[in-house]
């Protein structure tokens, strides 16, 4: 049916690309918007792809703005949860672009590193920006590490927090896991 149909294209529109073994997606723009309470996606390394697959010149948006701001609705620029680790100087991403936009609660990474693997990063920016949250649980990172290990070198990576200040916002979060920086330009947080 067409309820069926419609659905089943919302879901894929959700999680945009997902990398396979031996991959390569260069020169791309991947652009994500929801009003709906969902979690996006950007790219997705799973399995042993950090290490097999690489982006490079891709700019990624995902954007919920339009989302009500007492929801809550995930969003992940790049989820890297394999068990991939790239020998040097093997770089995962390269000269990307990370661009989080939310007035909702929920977590927002530019990269989250969520399982045992590496990935390597080499001249890319990451910015997530706040927006408007009133009594919703949400935090606002650049970079988040959950038992990987994130490898920094040339990235320049910011967090805006929302105007109410009621978030947790920071460049980097290292719950467990190691984040290794080599000439990386972490911005002071701001409201």
């Amino acid at each position: 049916d067409l309820h069926t149909a419609y659905r089943r294209q919302r879901q894929m529109c959700i999680r945009d690309r997902t990398m396979g073994e031996n991959s390569k997606v260069s020169n791309m723009t991947v652009h994500l918007t929801s009003s709906a309470t969902a979690t996006m996606e950007g790219v997705v390394f799973p399995g042993t792809t950090s290490a097999t697959s690489q982006i490079s010149n891709l700019k990624i948006t995902l954007d919920n703005r339009n989302t009500p701001f007492n929801t809550t609705g995930h969003l992940y620029g790049i989820l890297s949860e394999g068990t991939g680790l790239p020998e040097e100087p093997y770089h995962t991403a390269e000269n990307c672009s990370v661009d989080l936009y939310s007035n909702c609660g929920g977590l927002k990474r530019c990269v989250l590193v969520s399982t045992a693997n590496t990935f390597r990063s080499f001249g890319c920016t990451y910015n997530a920006h706040g927006g408007i949250i009133l009594g919703t649980t949400s935090s606002w990172y650049g970079v988040s590490t959950n038992t990987g290990t994130f490898d920094s070198i040339s990235d320049t990576i910011s967090a805006t927090g929302p105007s109410d200040r009621t978030a947790f916002t920071g460049d980097i979060l290292q719950n467990t896991g190691i984040i290794r920086l080599a000439n990386t330009n972490l911005v002071p947080v701001s409201y």
